[in-house]
């Protein structure tokens, strides 16, 4: 039975972390290690940490480390040993047997559907269609590899040296399009193995402009990675699939002006947006829209 290391960050997320935590405990498959890097947090979260850790041994932690998020992804991932790799928000949570269908199911790297709790705790279920997939259709957004939806492979991560930057936003675009670009084939689960939980992360406090404004830097710089890994080739893929709705989340939480200078400045790179679902097309023309338009504002009065 091979071994899985658990990379799990956190920042003041000790409202979570015993849901997060106990799915990992609560996993059919038990060759695991969980290894969470604390990054100063002022709240309870050591407490919590140091008492699970007293329950189960496989469960360490790295507190108050010289680097912040999310670097500390790339320390965790430095204390691991496991053969298989997977990185774990600190207030999302595992469905419990995420471990034992990945590992069963591993090829170049295992993705497995999710579900989102929204701030207003309503849910939506992202769920893919089960089968081994290209690894460039996971660029094209036919399948998401996410933080806690992805098993990877620690041999083909640092063979590559496949890293996080030094950026909070967009880090994991960054990350998993390097892996992506790297392997062949991954094995898409139609399981709901994580619950990402959007009710109030500390990790990230939002900031729409400095959240474009890193974004528009890691696609600088994975655009460098690519050419550094022989894959320019893939540059224009993720131009048109990747950069376009990551950059378009960001603009389109900025007040009105801002949408609208913004939108105005950036729409070549927004219009070469390309998707293969016909319901994330129409919310990207949706969205495209309100950055002139309060479209989602009128939505909401005539309900």
């Amino acid at each position: 039975m091979v071994k899985v290391s658990i990379i799990m960050p956190n920042k003041n997320n000790a409202r979570w972390l015993p849901k997060s935590i106990g799915s990992v405990l609560s996993q059919t498959y038990e060759n695991w290690e969980l290894i969470v890097v604390d990054d100063h947090s002022t709240d309870d979260s050591v407490k919590v940490i140091r008492e699970f850790m007293d329950r189960d041994s496989r469960i360490d932690c790295i507190c108050d480390p010289d680097v912040t998020y999310p670097l500390t992804k790339n320390l965790g991932f430095e204390h691991s040993s496991g053969k298989y790799v997977v990185f774990l928000d600190s207030d999302d949570w595992l469905g419990k047997e995420f471990l034992e269908r990945g590992v069963e199911n591993i090829r170049d790297g295992y993705a497995s559907s999710f579900r989102v709790i929204r701030p207003d705790s309503s849910e939506a279920i992202i769920k893919f269609k089960k089968g081994v997939f290209d690894s460039i259709d996971g660029i094209k957004r036919r399948y998401w590899l996410e933080n806690g939806n992805s098993l990877l492979k620690r041999k083909i991560i640092e063979e590559y040296g496949i890293k996080f930057p030094p950026y909070k936003y967009s880090e994991d675009v960054y990350f998993y399009v390097q892996y992506l670009g790297v392997v062949k084939e991954i094995f898409v689960d139609d399981y709901i193995g994580l619950t990402v939980n959007r009710m109030g992360s500390s990790i990230i406090t939002t900031n729409s402009e400095k959240g474009l404004i890193e974004t528009l830097r890691v696609f600088d710089l994975l655009k460098k990675r690519l050419i550094a890994l022989n894959r320019d080739d893939l540059i224009n893929v993720v131009e048109s699939y990747a950069m376009p709705p990551s950059i378009l989340t960001y603009i389109d939480d900025l007040p009105y002006k801002k949408r609208v200078r913004y939108g105005v400045k950036y729409l070549p790179y927004l219009i070469r947006f390309k998707w293969w679902g016909y319901y994330a097309k129409l919310w990207y023309i949706i969205s495209l829209l309100n950055l002139f338009v309060p479209v989602k504002q009128i939505v909401r009065w005539l309900r």
